[in-house]
């Protein structure tokens, strides 16, 4: 009877599983690239796959290079044993995150998703993916804020007693935290310059739907100086690293 039991367990699962998987996009977000797959489980009956087999779930630069990735289900994410189930007959979206895919690159040379079992893997291979950028998001084209979902509008850079100020309105269909880890100023000789976001503060919540109005404060620019080269902000947002960019900024 042991016997028989093991050969009906091996025989279930010898053939692929009856589950389909299609690349809807690959997206340009932040540093990453996101790439969106809807997965149908056609099995008749809820089904548990494994989807972080290094061996089925990975992708190549053009390079040849091996990007990291990671998985994600709506909140949840995974980076390694991402077991998750699918139910029967619903289309589910996953998503793999490619991190850290350089700007020039423009399509990924190859993506795999891996549906793995803990006897097999199936994994569904895509070659020479083209990279989609996300909609333009500011209103300035010497401002780069590249979180897609936050738009920004870049508003005049003035000067102060002793520094300039650039300031800003962040609009966001769903409120968002955004965390501040480092800003700072350049001129065109190279020289740089501390900054101050808004008042000195850490963290940023944009409310829903509601412009929030935000500068950043660049100190000791001497009154000679009537632009700067940039002005650089490191973002986090869910974890993730974002950039906020003011360019040749011309100060009045």
């Amino acid at each position: 009877m042991l016997l028989v039991t093991l050969v009906s367990l091996a025989t279930a699962w010898a053939a692929q599983p009856n589950v389909t998987v299609k690349m809807t996009k690959a997206e340009r977000i932040g540093f990453h690239v996101w790439v969106t797959y809807m997965i149908t489980n056609n099995e008749g009956q809820d089904a548990k796959f494994d989807l972080m087999n290094p061996r089925a779930t990975y992708a190549y630069s053009s390079d040849g290079g091996k990007y990291e990735v990671m998985i994600l289900r709506g909140d949840k994410r995974y980076t390694e044993y991402a077991d998750m189930t699918f139910p029967a007959g619903i289309p589910v979206k996953v998503q793999l995150v490619v991190a850290n895919v350089p700007a020039s690159e423009g399509t990924l040379a190859k993506v795999s998703l891996g549906l793995a079992t803990p006897w097999d893997k199936f994994p569904t291979i895509n070659q020479n993916v083209p990279i989609m950028m996300p909609s333009p998001n500011s209103d300035n084209e010497n401002t780069v804020l590249n979180y897609p979902w936050v738009a920004i509008k870049t508003l005049s850079c003035e000067r102060l007693k002793n520094g300039v100020t650039q300031m800003f309105t962040l609009t966001s269909p769903n409120a968002v935290k955004i965390e501040i880890t480092k800003v700072t100023a350049y001129d065109e000789d190279g020289n740089t310059y501390p900054c101050i976001f808004d008042t000195d503060i850490s963290a940023l919540t944009v409310p829903e739907n509601l412009p929030k109005k935000s500068s950043i404060t660049v100190k000791n620019v001497p009154a000679s100086l009537k632009n700067l080269l940039a002005i650089k902000a490191d973002l986090r947002i869910d974890g993730f690293r974002y950039l906020l960019q003011f360019n040749n900024v011309a100060i009045k």
